[in-house]
């Protein structure tokens, strides 16, 4: 008897079941960076079927010009590896040319907490993470979160370097790839994109 009862309330709760979807959208602008500063905003691909990976990243003033991107294969073995070298990259890149107020922006909120604690159990990935934290400390660099719609641009070049495994710099609009110069030019004009969400619930009907 009771597992006859435990069937039939089964088939039960599976009938009247009732799931609820929300959708929510947010308008997401990329954010200049403050007078005298400049913005650096990363992100990386990694496949770990394929092994390939890459990081990418603009460098770009408070007036939204262009100063340069990169688009850079990498060799690991971790997505938080990879996430690591970006800030490893673009505040090297920074330093070695003269900019030490900048900002590095990151989609990655664990390499944000890294930076901010120094720490991490992985000791390959804690290498990697003492020397962004070391550019961080020599100039005056702030270290911030970022959103996946307000970093596109970062996104695209990650992507480039993961399937081309070219190393590229761009130091000018017009030879940045095509698939990064719409992204660039909405965040030059200060046009936002359609962040999305969907939250389920579940809930039952009598």
């Amino acid at each position: 008897m009771l597992g006859t009862l435990e069937t039939k309330e089964c088939v039960q709760v599976w009938k009247t079941e009732e799931v609820s979807v929300e959708h929510y959208e947010t308008s997401v602008t990329w954010e200049l960076p403050l007078p005298g500063t400049v913005n650096v905003n990363t992100d990386d691909s990694f496949c770990k079927e394929s092994g390939k990976a890459g990081i990418g990243g603009v460098v770009r003033d408070n007036q939204e010009d262009f100063i340069m991107t990169f688009s850079i294969p990498i060799s690991c073995d971790s997505n938080t590896m990879a996430e690591a070298k970006e800030p490893e990259f673009g505040g090297k890149w920074c330093s070695q040319n003269g900019y030490t107020n900048f900002s590095l922006e990151l989609e990655s909120m664990v390499v944000v907490d890294m930076l901010a604690e120094g720490d991490t159990n992985n000791v390959k990935t804690k290498r990697v993470i003492d020397r962004a934290s070391y550019i961080v400390k020599q100039t005056r660099a702030t270290v911030k979160h970022c959103i996946r719609e307000g970093n596109q641009v970062a996104d695209c070049l990650a992507k480039l370097s993961a399937t081309t495994n070219q190393r590229k710099l761009f130091h000018s609009f017009q030879h940045l790839p095509n698939s990064a110069k719409g992204p660039f030019l909405l965040d030059k004009w200060q046009l936002p994109s359609i962040r999305t969400k969907y939250e389920t619930s579940n809930f039952f009907v009598s």
